[in-house]
């Protein structure tokens, strides 16, 4: 079963998207969400406002659909083995912000920061619940079939490995590599796999 972690919205014409999405990107970046408006994005973009409006009903859900276009589509492959689904969907994730780059934390940033909680509940059903959800769903059910330790914490072991590739582009401003993504997986496999016991290892 194929299962896509990034919720898709209603599809767009490509033409249109292409220019409305990246312009509304680079004015969010250039000033502030509060100063954001639909009248400067038409400037910008050369797309007539009533187009705008025909494909996003409001303001709120273009600026979710141009970060959702900035981090891609994700979609896995959703199977019987909970750990290699785990790897999967992790490195879709991360190879996501790679493909993002570093422009992806402050206009999170920017959006989270913002008094509009529709706004905030939009992105994170849009960008982040699919991905966290997917993965959270991949450690419990590998927890139920005790391929994953009972007792680890499935929210915060997926929270620890996403947060790391995000310390990596806000604050080091470096850009998680393929090889940065494969280890930050195996950290998280690492930790939630079965350890021997110390009796054993003695």
């Amino acid at each position: 079963m194929v299962v896509p972690v990034t919720s898709r919205g209603r599809p767009l014409d490509a033409s249109v998207e292409q220019r409305v999405l990246p312009a509304t990107r680079e004015l969010l970046a250039a000033s502030s969400l509060s100063d954001l408006r639909i009248d400067d994005i038409a400037r910008r973009s050369g797309v007539a406002k009533t187009t705008i409006y025909r494909r996003w009903p409001s303001l709120t859900h273009l600026v979710v659909a141009a970060m959702a276009d900035l981090v891609g589509e994700r979609e896995v492959t959703i199977t019987d083995d909970p750990e290699e689904d785990l790897q999967r969907i992790a490195l879709a994730g991360l190879r996501s912000l790679r493909t993002a780059g570093p422009s992806l934390p402050p206009l999170a940033l920017t959006v989270h920061r913002h008094g509009d909680a529709q706004l905030r509940r939009e992105y994170r059903a849009r960008l982040i619940d699919p991905l966290r959800g997917a993965l959270i769903d991949c450690l419990q059910r590998g927890q139920a079939r005790g391929v994953f330790r009972a007792d680890a914490d499935a929210p915060l072991a997926v929270d620890a490995m996403i947060g790391a590739a995000i310390y990596r582009l806000a604050i080091l401003h470096e850009t998680p590599t393929e090889a940065d993504a494969k280890d930050l997986v195996s950290l998280l496999l690492d930790g939630v796999r079965p350890q021997p016991s110390r009796e054993r290892e003695q």
